[in-house]
């Protein structure tokens, strides 16, 4: 009987992660075919058809986003056109959608264990980093770098089981200091 559920939960594992990867795959192929639907100015026109629910709507195709592993920094610089005179509530729900997506990704790695990527000699390199003392510090600054598929921390964090906190505290912290000035030069460049 134990060996039918196992049986069963990995066949579901499987089947969720071929359908993970094939949206991965979809959504940055559609992104790589249509970048003119991705740049700030357009991400910013889709998001004022829904004045009335637009930060529902905006917190929503945040959390998209980082389910298909797309990049961040093109929808902050859209929230800073829309949301020019609400900067710290941009920065509050911005925030939280990085967090809502760390978390997921950080359950789902443990949860889906991709063994081809586990073996990837950049996530080897990373794990090593992270059982050392300077954990907090790799995590702190993999945020904080502008370039930095932060996704992959948090999937290596996942991986190595370590502690959800020990892992979210440096990133939200480096995420937060790198939205900030893109929040705050974002606005100087729009007065």
């Amino acid at each position: 009987m134990h060996r039918n559920i196992n049986l069963r939960e990995q066949t579901v594992r499987k089947w969720v992660r071929i359908l993970w990867v094939l949206l991965i795959a979809g959504g940055l192929l559609f992104y790589l075919y249509n970048r003119q639907y991705f740049t700030q100015e357009a991400i910013a026109a889709f998001l004022l058809q829904y004045r009335q629910q637009v930060w529902l709507v905006y917190f929503s195709i945040c959390i998209l986003r980082g389910l298909f592993l797309l990049p961040s920094t093109p929808f902050l610089f859209a929230g800073i056109l829309i949301f020019r005179d609400s900067p710290l509530l941009l920065f509050g729900i911005f925030m939280f959608s990085i967090l809502v997506v760390a978390a997921f990704i950080y359950y789902a790695a443990g949860y889906l264990r991709f063994s081809a990527l586990s073996a990837a000699p950049k996530l080897q390199r990373i794990q090593q980093g992270l059982q050392g003392k300077q954990g907090f510090w790799l995590i702190l600054g993999w945020a904080f770098m502008p370039f930095t598929p932060t996704d992959l921390i948090c999937y290596a964090a996942g991986l190595l089981r370590i502690r959800f906190w020990r892992c979210m505290l440096p990133l939200l912290l480096g995420e937060a200091v790198i939205c900030a000035l893109y929040i705050i030069n974002g606005r100087l460049m729009l007065s």
